[in-house]
């Protein structure tokens, strides 16, 4: 259906890594994740959406994608796209699971700045190298212990990187452009997703058409306003399930109107009624 941007991926452990090079002429559409995405760009000419930010991205820029979060890259032309793509569980960062370390550090930064594309100062690039190289001999099939290395390397990788913000030597880079009035939109909705939120109200606070606001935020974002809203209810309303709140209790306090279009979009989102959302990672 037009509009609808589906969560995709799954990963059924704490984190997985991937290498890619291909040619690719693939349109890529919106969609987004229960799980962050740290994306390490080797080669190609692409850029990067993300919640209403573009970025054009240069080799060894680090993309970083929270749960959640809407996202698509933007393959400019034919030459080859490579990149190492880490997929981390949101639990897998916290100090619960990491001898009292909070590696989540880096996505927090980033949502405080604004921006999800960071680089390493010049003269780090030859740890990054470095890191790049492991990342990729961790994928070498049947190696002995491989799923164990491939945790040590990742886990030394999250260290490193949020050392390295610690210490100055990483930056975040602004948007290659975004519009100043569709983020100061989306910072309204997701500040207040669980209020009474609807098209016509948001044109009359930032004194727009309706028909306009929905025309400028489908092309700016990808997506309608409705079903955005829809999305990070839904995502949060996930949390809340598998925090142990009730069904009941999560269907209003996330913003939905009724049980029965909670109970239904949950469902098709998810594949499964909210009351088993304990069994989703």
């Amino acid at each position: 259906m037009e509009g609808i941007y589906p969560k995709t991926g799954y990963i059924d452990s704490n984190f997985r890594i991937f290498y890619l090079h291909e040619v690719s002429d693939k349109d890529f559409t919106y969609h987004y994740h229960d799980f962050h995405k740290i994306l390490l760009f080797l080669n190609g000419n692409v850029g990067y959406r993300v919640e209403g930010r573009s970025y054009e991205l240069r080799p060894l820029d680090i993309v970083l994608v929270k749960a959640g979060e809407i996202h698509r890259p933007v393959i400019h032309d034919a030459q080859p796209y490579e990149r190492i793509i880490l997929y981390l569980s949101p639990g897998f960062l916290l100090p619960d699971l990491q001898e009292g370390c909070d590696l989540n550090l880096i996505f927090s930064v980033a949502a405080e700045t604004g921006s999800n594309l960071v680089s390493v100062h010049p003269v780090l690039r030859p740890a990054l190298d470095r890191y790049i190289c492991q990342l990729k001999e961790a994928l070498v099939p049947h190696a002995y212990a491989a799923q164990l290395f491939q945790k040590t390397v990742t886990l030394s990788f999250l260290i490193w990187l949020n050392r390295t913000l610690k210490d100055g030597s990483l930056s975040y880079r602004n948007a290659a452009a975004s519009n100043r009035l569709i983020l100061q939109i989306l910072e309204d909705i997701n500040q207040n997703i669980t209020a009474d939120l609807s098209v016509d109200g948001l044109a009359q606070k930032y004194h727009l058409s309706r028909s306009y606001l929905m025309h400028l935020f489908k092309a700016q974002t990808g997506f309608t306003i409705l079903n955005y809203i829809t999305e990070k209810r839904l995502f949060l309303a996930k949390q809340y399930l598998k925090s142990g709140m009730g069904v009941t209790q999560t269907c209003f306090l996330c913003g939905f109107a009724d049980y029965s279009g909670f109970y239904k979009a949950f469902r098709s989102r998810f594949g499964v009624p909210p009351k088993d959302a304990a069994r989703l990672l």
